[in-house]
């Protein structure tokens, strides 16, 4: 079964007021990330937390203006004011899924689902 903006609303409803529009490109966009042949019975939950990742990051875009998340570790001013940041929770291998409570799901599932390869 396909992931469908209605129920994934019923799923996450902290998404009930999310339009369904922006909705279905995150789904159409998560459908490109996710091989479902791979996640078989879990391939719905999978791509529902895939785009619960992705509207999230959208709604902490919109209130930081698309600015870092990470935080803020030095400032000088003398001539100019520079500012440092720390990298944003998450950034690095796992392209930020650990920076959403889904995406830390996301891997959780994917840590049981998908088995390294082990070469003796």
């Amino acid at each position: 079964m396909a992931v469908t903006s209605d129920q994934f609303q019923e799923d996450f409803p902290q998404f009930a007021n999310t339009d369904s529009d922006v909705i279905d490109s995150a789904i159409a966009t998560s459908a490109l990330m996710l091989d479902r042949a791979v996640w078989g019975g879990l391939a719905d939950r999978a791509q529902s937390l895939l785009v619960a990742h992705l509207l999230a990051i959208r709604d902490q875009a919109s209130q930081t203006g698309g600015r870092s998340t990470g935080n803020l570790t030095g400032l000088s001013v003398p001539n100019e004011i520079s500012l440092q940041y720390s990298q944003a929770a998450g950034s690095g291998s796992q392209s930020g899924l650990s920076s959403t409570v889904y995406g830390q799901e996301f891997l959780q599932l994917q840590r049981f689902k998908i088995v390294p390869i082990r070469i003796f």
